[in-house]
């Protein structure tokens, strides 16, 4: 079989397309350089040993030049450029035939491993920008085309045509471009491109960049000689032992070589070299952005561009390099390490440096022994390449940060060598060499910075990483030039504007070289090699250095910023305020020292721009300087926060000012005691913050100044008790304030100032004293003078001066004057007379003064009442309304006498005086006396008054009265002339109060009745007057005369009336005053006839005497029949004390037999005619007595036990108070004695009770039956026992005593304990007595049972049935129902099934549940009436068995046994709801054939006859109409007024049982009687309910939100009224028709009445 690989044989094979167009495309997308190009054409010179290159931009015209021909053009704009085409040119060795052969070939590389192109596809970037590239080199040419513009790529080789002149040395790319447009980028750009790229170069030196003829730059380059390199400090580290390499072996040197390995060990640095290179730049100036006006021609400025990117050192390692390849792209954001140099200017010149590069490159040996799989990704992926490329990045990185660490050695040394400059002969305006130095170096170093950014490499950013992580890791010690140096990074901080203000110690990074380098600062402190300033950098500092005061500010300001988690730690001020110091510099010119330390532990306070203290102090060396808190932009309000400290208060102020000693502590212009001006500069700026200090700031203030001498005055520093404000005038050689230089008493400071200096004591006005001293006292100026000058100054007075004059003893009286005129008088009789006086005259008195408020005004009236008045002399006259008299009347003249005074000279000795002031006091009451209040003046007798004896006397104002009827109590009356006023002015009572009227009735009560009524019909005037309290001290005071003139209380009184019991007059005190006076005796207590609790106490106070008055024990039942009917009026404390004494009437009944007729008599006989029996009676305690409920009991035990009078009123007042029943205290026990076995009597018997049982229950109420018969036909459960003899023994135990009866019995019944069996003995001895069976078996059958009971079914069980039948009772009908029951239990028992069924039904758990609930109903007697109706409602039919009894049988067949079908029973019962409608007569009347339903149960339920009596129709409430008997006044107002609330309650009882039934609308009605059983009737359909029986028996509940019992009583009220309306009579049909009604009702039933449930509970 021919092998697959072998090549067939024929002529049909077909070379291999290719899609030329669409490969150099897919090679192209390879290059996305922006100056790939460039790059490709300056390698392929530097391969040809080019020297030079020329790169020339030309536009259409210059284009279309004929070759050889120039023209001198201006330069264009370049905003504006179009460009049509490139021309590069390079003058390297012409090319070969072979390198023509080579060029028009895809991927055919160069093989020279020592040039690049190894792949040969970097001419064809020319692709990207050309579609026909043309080369020109030497005498031939070759150009590209695609033919028919299709996809297959083509040359044409020519040589040129032969000319005279040379050959050109030049080869020539001239590239017409596919897409005309602007230039690739910025010639600027550009040329830092191609300034990087020949660095890289082995051969090139110089590139020129044209445009149209004009050369833009010129980038040349100058290589110098190979210098060895040593190992930097921070790298030796790094290297292995010099005994040991890499690889483990053992070296010998002693001294540190290079002996660095990759992580692989694949290279290892033996020695590194450096070549120093210089790049020079030539850029013409319009190039520039900056935009010159004028273009200039080429030349070479001198400002080169700077520095490419330096090459690392030559490096020897250990391996051979590899093939050669395409250099990499050189753009910023494509090539691997390579620096950012956007932002360095163009025109700075670096010097060499040792960032250089040879011919042997490092980076073109790192460039040409990567291996790639295309131009620009290095290959990553491969497992060995990768390897490979990967340490040759780990070598870049490393000689990376062997060029950047050899920088710095230089950068250190040459900064050493700037500091040791000499400074001395440097002059004022020299520039500091080792300034200058610094900055180069600055420069210098940012230019290293940026070139060792490492930016992110593509397309895969490993490149980047891998050399920048080898870039790091080559030492932990990174060096960078700090403000003090170079240093390592990891102790420079980062330049901060607000710290540099302040930090000269600390190694800081100078700010233009944290601009310029930003991306490696972020870098370094990402990797934490470089951090930001702290709080303990500072803290360094001010440990280091004591900062200048303008340092400090911004150190401050500084701190105040930092976070509050920060400042707020205890070291905060421990350190900071303990460290922080500062120079404070004193100004030239004054008495501050020089200079002053200040410590931050020292401060205390600040001065505040928003105080009051002046801004120049002085301050306490506590307070930090004011040029702090004045500087812009300083945070003087965190100064608190921040470091504790206080402003600097205007009080701190005057406290360190005044600080003792003064003198020693502030020089003499700072002294306040000393300098008038700064007296008035510290008095000033007080004025200016006194209103914005607090009370006890201004207080503390005033006590620090008031005892200094700080006011200045015309006459000096005075202190200021002894100064005066200016507006004092009165005397010229008083010390007046004075403020010169602020003026602070003028303008808006005036008021401000003078508050300042009164609160220190300056004086508004002259002392008072020192006035009465030099005016008044000399005698030169009069009360009327002295008065103006006061007016005068009155404004200015403060209170405190005002209250000394009122309180001086300044002012005279008229009794000096009264002298002078009366030794006047006498001088005038003597010399009219001619004698002359034989003694000499008494000299006057000295002058007596007073104050002003012990003076009255100088008027006739003040002196007729003989009060002191005002000397105010006769010039001028005193006028009232004068300005004088009002200023003296508001300091304290007297006007008027005050009050008490007036009254005091009303009671005077002196009578004259005495009516003169009582009529002023009358005069002036309207206008002067209006507050006149008798409680604040009733100490004091001033009133005239008449006692009841008639004589006159003054009286105080609680012992007078303006109506003479008062002295029938004993008190005075007003003095007849004085009754106008007396009400109105005096505010006189016209009669005491009640209490006082009360206090004189019990001190002086009447002694006959005639007094007596006088009395009390005048207390009848004011009767409302009297209060509770004083009407209850009448009551029990003895006030009230009777006619043995014995005083009795209110309360012991009753009142005399025409009816009269001498019973009750012999009890009791009764009194006739009259109408009138009768009044006021009711209110005191006396009543109108004892009441049941008063004739109770006095019965229980004595009750034999009350016993002998009542005439024996007929009266004595009266009173007590009495007390029982008003039981309930009696206090329960009274009821008590009745149960403990012995009040009530106990009868005691003893028979004597009489012997004659007793002999030969049955001693079995219970009638005894002709015994004769005494009766005794005694009053004894109520438990003392029997209620007799037995009388056979009674006969038994009467000659031990007092019984009640057999009366029911009685009976029951007994039992209230506690008289037992004679039922409850015999105990009866049977004891059968010889059964006999099989008696044909106890069969009998048996069946005759289980006969005749349910005859006898048939009108019994289903709740009264205990047992019923069903139960009784088991055998097991009801038996009947013959006995021989039957003794029946009664055991009493009463009030300690006991007693036994024995006695016969023929028949008594008995429950067996632990078999539950009802057994009933029957006695042989003795003849069968079917009361008795009757009576022992009622006892357990029924709950209740009574005698009546026992009567009926004795009645039964002897009639025969024929007469019962003709009585009435339902013979047939019972005893039919019997036997088909027990016919079909029979049935059922031989079946072996049960004769009700095993499955509860719905209807029968609702049943269970309404019987438990009624049950749960049954709260006692109250509810006992309609909880038994409901049951027999239920039961009603059923013949005693289970309610569900009437809903299992009440629809069986009439007479074929078959039961109803469903569909007719339904049928009946719509048709009975149907058949119910609204009545629309307004009357209704002869209601014959409505059927009702009554309250007795004796009666059944209903009562066909009707009842006489009317009812009318008033109204409708919520359509329902409304009727009302004719019994009932005022219907209307009754039932829709007063009653409406209860309709409206037994509505909503009503609303959801017509829901229930699904009742026509109106078809219910309400009426309402008075009296009557009848509970509800129907009349015609129309459903009537009485509103009497629901009020009484639910509506209470209802308030209280029970509405169960109401709805499910009312539910078969209206069951049994619907039934009605299919048969009138009350027969088994109508039972039958109401149970089916109310079975195809119960399920609703059941549902409302849980919803009204659930609506409790939640409510």
């Amino acid at each position: 079989m021919t092998d697959r690989l072998t090549p067939w044989v024929g002529d049909d094979d077909e070379p291999v397309e290719v899609n030329q167009r669409a490969l150099i495309d897919k090679v192209l997308a390879r290059y996305s350089g922006k100056f790939t190009v460039f790059r490709e054409l300056l390698q392929n010179a530097d391969d040809a040993e080019a020297t030079a290159v020329q790169i020339i931009f030309e536009t259409k015209s210059t284009a279309e030049i004929s070759e050889g021909t120039e023209e001198v053009r201006p330069p264009p704009n370049l905003d504006d450029i179009v460009l049509w085409q490139w021309v590069v040119k390079n003058n390297g060795m012409l090319f070969r035939d072979e390198d023509w052969s080579r060029l028009k070939k895809i991927a055919d590389g160069n093989p020279d491993d020592k040039k690049i192109g190894a792949f040969g596809v970097g001419f064809y970037s020319l692709f990207s920008i050309t579609e026909a590239p043309l080369v020109t080199s030497g005498t031939k040419r070759m150009g590209f085309y695609w033919r028919d513009g299709k996809n297959q790529l083509f040359v044409h080789r020519e040589s040129l045509p032969e000319t005279a002149e040379p050959i050109s040395p030049w080869t020539t790319f001239t590239l017409p471009l596919r897409q005309i447009g602007p230039p690739p980028g910025s010639p600027l750009e550009l040329l830092r491109f191609l300034a990087s790229s020949i660095v890289f170069m082995n051969n090139l030196s110089t590139v020129e960049l044209f445009l149209d003829g004009t050369r833009l730059g010129k980038i040349s380059k100058e290589v110098g000689l190979p210098q060895r390199i040593s190992i930097p400090k921070t790298l030796v580290d790094s290297q292995h032992p010099a005994d040991q390499s890499p690889d483990g072996r053992t070296s010998g040197g002693k001294d540190a070589e290079w002996n660095w390995a990759t992580p692989k060990k694949y290279f290892i640095v033996t020695n590194v070299n450096s070549t120093p290179v210089r790049v020079c730049a030539e850029v013409i100036e319009w190039v520039y952005p900056t935009g010159f006006p004028e273009p200039r021609t080429m030349a070479n400025i001198g400002s080169p561009l700077p520095l490419p990117p330096p090459s690392p050192p030559e490096t020897n390692m250990n391996g051979s390099p590899v093939g050669v390849d395409d250099q990499n792209d050189g753009s910023e954001d494509k090539t691997a390490g390579v620096a950012d140099t956007s932002n360095v200017p163009p025109s700075v010149e670096v010097p060499p440096t040792v960032q250089n590069s040879t011919k042997k490159s490092f980076l073109s040996s790192f460039k040409s022994s990567t291996k790639r799989v295309e131009r620009e990704s290095i290959d990553l992926v491969d497992r060995n390449v990768s390897v490979w490329n990967i340490e040759l990045l780990h070598i870049c990185g490393y000689l990376s940060r062997v060029v950047y660490e050899t920088e710095l050695s230089d950068i250190a040394r040459l900064y050493a060598e700037a500091l040791r400059l000499p400074r001395s002969e440097l002059t004022e305006g020299d520039a500091d060499p080792a300034e200058q130095i610094y900055i180069q170096l600055q420069s210098r170093f940012l230019h290293a910075l940026q070139f060792f950014t490492f930016l992110p490499s593509t397309p895969s950013p490993e490149v980047s990483n891998i050399i920048q992580s080898t870039f790091f890791a080559a030492s932990d010690t990174f060096n960078v030039l700090s403000t003090v140096g170079v240093k390592p990074s990891t102790e420079v901080r980062v330049w901060n504007s607000e710290t540099a203000r302040f930090i000269r110690m600390v190694a800081v990074l100078p700010p233009n070289i944290q601009a310029g380098a930003i991306k490696m600062v972020r870098v370094l402190q990402s990797r934490k090699m470089m951090t930001s300033m702290s709080f303990d950098d500072v803290i360094w500092e001010l440990k280091h250095r004591c900062l200048e005061e303008e340092e400090m500010m911004e150190c401050l300001k500084w701190m105040c910023g930092l976070p509050k988690e920060l400042t707020s730690e205890s070291r905060f001020k421990k350190q900071f305020i303990g460290l922080g110091a500062f120079m404070v510099r004193g100004k030239e010119g004054t008495t501050e020292p020089k200079e002053r330390l200040v410590r931050l532990s020292t401060i205390s306070t600040f001065f505040s721009p928003s105080g009051f203290v002046p801004v120049h102090g002085p301050f306490p060396t506590s307070t930090l300087p004011s040029k702090f808190s004045i500087t812009k932009g300083f945070p003087v309000a965190s100064l608190r926060e921040l470091f504790g400290w206080n402003q600097f208060t205007l009080n701190d102020w005057i406290a360190f000012l005044t600080s003792t000693p003064p003198e020693g502590a502030h020089p003499p212009e700072h002294g306040i005691t000393r300098s008038l001006d700064f007296a008035e500069k510290v008095l000033t700026a007080i004025a200016k913050g006194w209103t914005s200090l607090s009370e006890a700031n201004q207080k503390d203030l005033v006590r620090r100044l008031r005892h200094l001498q700080c006011v200045p005055t015309q006459l000096g520093l005075k202190y200021p008790r002894d100064a005066y404000l200016p507006s004092v005038d009165l005397f010229s050689d008083l010390p007046i304030a004075t403020f010169l230089s602020t003026g602070a008493l003028i303008g808006k400071l005036k008021g401000a100032t003078e508050a300042v200096l009164q609160s220190l004591g300056v004086r508004k006005h002259v002392d008072l004293h020192l006035v009465f001293d030099r005016m008044v006292k000399t005698g030169d100026w009069t009360v009327p003078q002295l008065v103006r000058y006061l007016m005068g100054i009155r404004d200015q007075m403060a209170p405190d001066e005002l209250e000394t004059l009122q309180q001086m003893a300044a002012f005279p009286d008229e009794e000096r004057q009264k002298e002078k005129t009366r030794a006047a008088e006498q001088a005038r009789d003597e010399s009219a007379s001619g004698t002359t006086a034989t003694t000499s005259r008494s000299p006057l008195k000295p002058r007596t003064r007073h104050r002003i408020d012990a003076l009255y005004e100088p008027s006739d009236s003040m002196r007729n009442l003989g009060l002191t008045v005002l000397d105010w002399g006769d010039s001028p006259r005193w006028r009232t309304y004068s300005d004088e008299a009002k200023f003296l009347f508001s300091i304290g003249l007297q006007r008027f006498p005050p009050l008490r005074e007036i009254l005091r000279l009303a009671a005077s000795e002196d009578a004259n005086v005495r009516k003169l002031a009582l009529k002023y006091f009358l005069e002036k009451f309207s206008t002067q006396y209006r507050d006149y209040t008798p409680d604040k003046f009733g100490d004091i007798a001033f009133i005239p008054a008449i006692d009841p004896n008639g004589k006159e006397f003054l009286a105080k104002h609680s012992q007078v009265f303006l109506e003479s009827g008062c002295q029938l109590l004993g008190l005075a009356v007003i003095r007849s002339d004085l009754k106008d006023d007396a009400q109105t002015k005096l505010k006189l009572a016209k009669y005491p109060s009640g209490g006082a009227a009360t206090s004189a009735v019990i001190r002086d009560p009447p002694t006959t009745e005639e007094k007596a009524k006088r009395l009390f019909e005048y207390l009848t005037n004011f009767l409302g007057d009297f209060d509770p309290g004083s009407l209850l001290q009448l009551k029990v005071s003895k006030i009230i005369p009777t006619a043995s003139s014995k005083l009795v209380k209110p309360c012991e009184c009753y009142f005399k009336s025409e009816v009269q019991a001498n019973l009750r007059s012999k009890l009791f005190t009764f009194v006739d005053f009259g109408a009138r006076a009768n009044t006021f005796l009711r209110t005191c207590g006396v009543r109108n006839a004892p009441t049941p609790e008063d004739l109770a106490l006095t019965l229980i106070a004595d009750p034999d005497e009350f016993y002998g008055l009542a005439g024996g024990p007929e009266g004595f039942k009266v009173e007590l029949k009495y007390l029982a009917a008003n039981f309930d009026y009696i206090t329960p404390s009274t009821k008590q004390k009745m149960k403990r004494s012995p009040i009530l009437l106990g009868v005691q009944r003893i028979e004597e037999k009489d012997t004659e007729k007793d002999a030969g008599v049955d001693s079995s006989d219970s009638t005894k005619d002709g015994d004769t029996v005494n009766v005794s009676y005694q009053l004894l305690r109520a438990d003392q007595i029997v209620i007799i409920d037995d009388a056979n009991l009674y006969a038994e035990f009467s000659d031990i036990l007092y019984g009640a009078p057999q009366e029911d009123a009685l009976e029951s007042f007994y039992s209230s108070l506690g008289s037992p029943r004679l039922g409850q205290l015999v105990k009866e026990e049977y004891k059968p004695k010889g059964e006999m076995r099989d008696s044909p009597e106890a069969i009998k018997i048996r069946k005759l009770v289980l006969e005749r049982l349910p005859l006898f229950l048939h009108r019994m109420l289903a709740s009264q039956i205990r047992i019923r018969p069903e139960w009784m036909q088991n055998s097991r459960n009801f038996v009947v026992k013959k006995v021989g003899r039957l003794v029946l023994q009664k055991t009493l135990v009463f009030c300690g005593r006991r007693a036994v009866k024995d006695s016969e019995a023929s028949a008594a019944a008995k429950r067996e304990t632990l078999s539950n069996t009802l057994v009933l003995y029957i006695a042989h001895n003795i003849p069968l007595d079917l009361y008795e069976v009757a009576n022992s078996l009622c006892k357990y059958i029924i709950s209740t049972p009574k005698e009546n009971d026992s009567a009926a079914f004795t009645l039964i069980l002897s009639t025969d049935l024929a007469t019962l039948r003709r009585r009435g009772y339902n013979v047939d009908r019972i005893l039919n129902q019997r036997k088909i029951e027990r016919e079909a239990a029979a049935k059922s028992a031989k079946a072996g099934g049960s004769a009700w069924p095993n499955t509860r039904t719905r209807e029968e758990a609702i049943m269970d549940s309404i019987l438990q609930m009624l049950d749960s109903l049954d709260d006692g007697n109250d509810s006992k009436p309609y909880t038994d109706l409901l049951k027999d409602l239920l039961f009603f039919g059923s013949g005693g068995k289970h309610p569900l009894g009437w809903m299992q049988s009440s629809s069986s067949g009439a007479g074929n046994g078959q039961p109803t079908p469903e569909s007719d029973i339904e049928k009946r019962v719509k048709q009975a709801i149907n058949a119910c409608r609204p009545e629309a007569r307004n009357r209704l009347q002869n209601r014959e054939g409505i059927d009702f339903i009554k309250e007795s149960r004796k009666e059944c339920y209903c009562d066909i006859a009707g009842r006489e009596g009317d009812l009318v129709r008033i109204g409708a409430v919520d359509n329902v109409r409304i009727y009302a008997g004719k019994d009932v006044q005022d219907p209307e107002g009754l039932l829709l007024k007063t009653k409406s609330k209860t309709i409206d309650r037994f509505i909503s009882i009503l609303r959801p049982l017509k829901k229930v039934y699904k009742l026509p609308d109106e078809s219910l009605h309400i009426f309402y009687d008075l009296e009557g059983s009848t509970i509800a009737f129907n009349s015609d359909g129309a459903l009537f309910l009485n509103l009497r029986y629901f009020e009484s028996w639910h509506d209470t509940q209802v308030k209280q939100g029970e509405l169960i019992k109401a709805m499910m009583a009312w539910f078969f009220t209206l069951s049994h009224e619907i039934a009605h309306n299919l048969i009138g009579s009350h027969s088994a049909e109508h039972s039958r028709f109401m149970n089916e009604i109310s079975q195809a009702h119960l399920l609703a039933l059941f549902d409302e009445l849980q919803l009204v449930r659930f609506a409790h509970i939640t409510c």
